[in-house]
């Protein structure tokens, strides 16, 4: 699953499949959906399923927004992917 965390103006796309990935996007929220809304538990519960606690998903975690980019559409998920 590739995921889109937004800080401060920021986006960087992690995979959940690899966690050594790791890319700038400037990417806004769309019609993508809230992390949270796409799993049971909390944001934060449900990346540690995939990141260790020290990952840079998890930088600045208070003041992120994390996005799931499973149904993203449009010329950006090319280059997401």
């Amino acid at each position: 699953m590739k995921i889109l965390k937004r800080t401060n103006g920021t986006g960087t796309i992690y995979d959940t499949e690899n966690i050594a990935y790791s890319m700038p996007s400037d990417l806004k929220p769309g019609t993508d959906k809230s992390l949270h809304l796409s799993h049971k538990s909390t944001d934060k519960n449900f990346l540690l399923q995939f990141f260790p606690v020290n990952h840079p998903v998890f930088i600045l975690f208070e003041q992120s927004y994390y996005y799931d980019l499973t149904q993203h559409d449009g010329p950006a998920k090319h280059a997401a992917q």
